[in-house]
């Protein structure tokens, strides 16, 4: 059955149109002069200055395209060579669970300023990076997946003469998609963050740069302004994912 979309909901809906009223209410006749937030009108006028200023076309192309282009490679990369990912020995076993404990003590963060360190300057160094990251993250979820594979599937098609090599390409890869994209949501704001943090940190391109440099001119309508585009981008991209999974993964896993 698909199921609906949480953020559709109508108490949440219900609440954040509440907030948004209570801002114009409140920011714009009660407290007009403040430190908190500015005025509705003020954030307003500052759209045209967010493209003139801070070249938003440009940069939102670059986080964008850095964030979903190397996460799609990620996945055909992934999906390419799933059926060694779910094998109980090789190299690449190995080398996922090195990764899996190695990332509960290394927090993101860290590893982003030392990427930024290391590659000063560099474009294309965001692109790899979220591609590196989707990867891993990718690895591991298919194969902590995969060890709650469903014996009875396996042994019916054993049955029927299917070697481990088919049954793990095709038929363990459909049984644990649902499982996979249960956890796609909160990687898609997890990259979103990294990414993020990333720009900011490089100071060269994309909605990370803005964000510095809104901190930096002290421009507190830009910056809230900002904070209200990134959450609805990162809503699409959501509903996005959602509709992927309804369209095309729409069973439980049993």
């Amino acid at each position: 059955m698909i199921r609906r979309m949480d953020i559709f909901r109508k108490p949440l809906v219900y609440i954040l149109l509440s907030v948004f009223i209570l801002w114009i209410l409140l920011f714009e006749f009660v407290l007009p002069q403040n430190n908190i937030l500015p005025r509705p009108g003020i954030v307003l006028i500052s759209i045209p200055a967010l493209f003139e200023d801070y070249h938003f076309v440009t940069n939102f192309i670059i986080t964008i395209s850095s964030i979903y282009f190397p996460g799609i490679l990620a996945f055909l990369f992934i999906y390419s060579i799933r059926k060694y990912i779910f094998k109980d020995s090789g190299f690449l076993k190995y080398f996922i669970q090195f990764v899996s404990q190695i990332a509960g003590f290394i927090p993101s963060l860290l590893a982003v300023i030392l990427v930024v360190y290391w590659f000063r300057n560099s474009f294309l160094i965001e692109y790899c990076f979220s591609f590196l990251i989707s990867v891993l993250w990718w690895m591991i979820a298919l194969y902590s997946a995969g060890k709650t594979r469903n014996e009875d599937y396996f042994a019916a098609f054993k049955s029927l003469g299917a070697n481990m090599s088919f049954l793990d390409k095709y038929i363990l890869w459909h049984e644990i998609k649902p499982v996979i994209f249960r956890k796609l949501f909160r990687f898609h704001l997890n990259l979103w963050l990294l990414i993020l943090i990333f720009e900011f940190f490089e100071n060269m391109y994309g909605f990370g740069t803005i964000l510095k440099r809104t901190v930096e001119y002290n421009d507190l309508s830009a910056l809230v302004l900002m904070s209200i585009i990134i959450p609805f981008i990162i809503f699409l991209g959501y509903s996005l994912i959602k509709y992927l999974e309804n369209k095309y993964i729409f069973w439980e896993v049993e």
